[in-house]
């Protein structure tokens, strides 16, 4: 335990990386808080490490006389958000508490205290030692896992106290034994088996002659180690070797079961850096943490396996997206396969019986026939004479435009000017293309020579008048051109 005793609460540790967080404190109260909001808003393990009142143990004083209480983060981006997250949420920039002043703080441990003192007094039997009186009671249980604890109630109270103080002594000294076997079984293992390892028999005594595991465990069985022993302090012996000598101090003071633990091959490393550091401090600790990560990778497993799971129904339902479209391709070339034969049949030509036709029959048709060419005929007539008429206007019309044009310019001293032909060529324009629509009506049942032969005339005509058009405006933009020369 540590000689001086701080009451205010502290929070240590790094929030920019992915190590653990150390609240030191005597205020369990609070710490109750600080866990119980970590269990409601990180359910799934992105910061852990709980806090119970009932396993507390004197050796986890370590801070000034306040109780270290451990905070793991997951190893990623969102374990770094939580630890800031409860730094934010319960501690000021200077990682001191946002609730209450240190002042306000060591009056309220040393209320605790005093209110646990009378409890303890008032009761009609004293309470066990492996139950905490109060922030400041030192209580040390067997460190065995399975081993009850001792009730030291059935004692009077100064024998009580001293035996209590044998039973720390004897801790320490569980301690400092695992400490020094398992340095000194370490070295005996890399004396007889080396300081790398052996995959079978055969290559150890290739390697080591006489020597090798079997050795080993017969030297161990010697000096009273059992096997089993043996390798739990071989664990901690790792765990030593690969500790700086800063963290050797912290390993030399934890218990053999958390040395055992931590040295094992299959320990988290987040765990293993905790131990090392101090931050856990007893096996039990240990084992809450532990339990809490194995919960944590369980649910990123399931998570993986549910992604996996969804990748592989994907990748299903895409297959069968392949498939479907390679069976409607097939399907498509079929279609093309049957629509060839059933044009192929279509024009195969058809065998049907001659059967002599009913002379009746026959004359009824040919009735049928005449009239329907006669009807056609005459609709044919009528529209040529509506055309003929029509022909005949657009004629009249164009010869009287014409007719007008000549008095008009006969009557005009000065050649006409463009505000006086536009008209005249507008007017010139729209009947053309009414003759043109005329006889585009005229000769819409002709086809092929036909066509071409009675549109010859009316092609011919129209591309002689553009063709003037187009010499005379040449002509006339030549003209204008030099004209504009002889000005300069």
């Amino acid at each position: 335990m540590s000689p001086s005793l701080e009451y205010s609460t502290e929070l240590r540790g790094n929030l920019d990386d992915k190590t653990t967080l150390r609240i030191a404190s005597l205020d369990f109260d609070f710490l109750e808080k600080v866990s119980a909001w970590v269990k409601d808003h990180y359910p799934g393990g992105e910061l852990s490490g709980g806090f119970s009142r009932e396993s507390i143990r004197a050796m986890e004083y370590v801070d000034s006389g306040r109780y270290r209480y451990v905070l793991c983060c997951v190893q990623n981006k969102k374990g770094i958000a939580a630890k800031r997250a409860l730094w934010a949420e319960f501690f000021d920039e200077a990682f001191q508490r946002k609730d209450m002043t240190p002042e306000q703080e060591k009056a309220k441990v040393l209320e605790d205290i005093k209110r646990g003192i009378a409890q303890a007094q008032a009761a009609e039997q004293p309470a066990p030692a492996s139950i905490t009186a109060g922030p400041a009671a030192a209580v040390c249980e067997a460190e065995a896992g399975q081993a009850p604890a001792f009730d030291y109630s059935v004692l009077d109270e100064d024998t009580a106290e001293k035996l209590r103080g044998i039973t720390e002594c004897v801790m320490d000294l569980y301690k400092n034994y695992a400490w020094g076997m398992a340095y000194q079984v370490g070295r005996a293992h890399d004396l007889l088996c080396g300081g790398g390892s052996c995959e079978t028999v055969s290559q150890l005594h290739k390697a080591h002659g006489n020597r090798g595991e079997n050795t080993f465990t017969a030297w161990c069985a010697y000096i009273g180690v059992e096997r089993r022993s043996a390798y739990n302090l071989l664990n901690a012996y790792r765990l030593i070797c690969e500790a700086t000598p800063e963290q050797q101090k912290h390993l030399q003071a934890a218990p053999a079961k958390l040395l055992y633990e931590a040295g094992k091959a299959a320990a988290p490393e987040e765990l293993v850096t905790a131990v090392m550091d101090g931050d856990i401090t007893t096996h039990k600790q240990y084992q809450e943490l532990l339990a809490e990560i194995r919960t944590r990778d369980a649910k990123i497993s399931e998570l993986i396996e549910a992604s996996e799971a969804s990748g592989r129904r994907a990748d299903a339902a895409e297959r069968r997206a392949r498939e479907a479209e390679a069976q409607r391709t097939a399907v498509l070339d079929k279609q093309g396969e049957y629509i060839t034969r059933i044009h192929a049949l279509e024009s195969r030509p058809v065998e049907v019986p001659v059967q002599e036709p009913d002379p009746a029959e026959v004359e009824r048709m040919a009735e049928e026939k005449a009239r329907a060419m006669t009807a056609e005929l005459r609709g044919q007539l009528k529209t040529a004479e509506g055309n003929i008429q029509r022909m005949k206007s657009i004629r009249d019309s164009l010869q009287s435009q014409l007719e007008d044009w000549r008095q008009a310019a006969s009557h005009q001293a000065t050649a006409l000017t463009a505000e006086n032909v536009l008209p005249m060529a507008q007017d010139l324009a729209g009947n053309i293309k009414s003759l043109y629509n005329t006889f585009l009506l005229a000769a819409h049942g002709l086809h092929g020579e036909d066509y071409r032969r009675c549109a010859a005339p009316l092609a011919q005509a129209l591309e002689e008048a553009l063709g003037g058009l187009r010499a005379n405006t040449a002509q006339y933009t030549a003209n204008r051109y030099e004209e504009d020369e002889d000005f300069e």
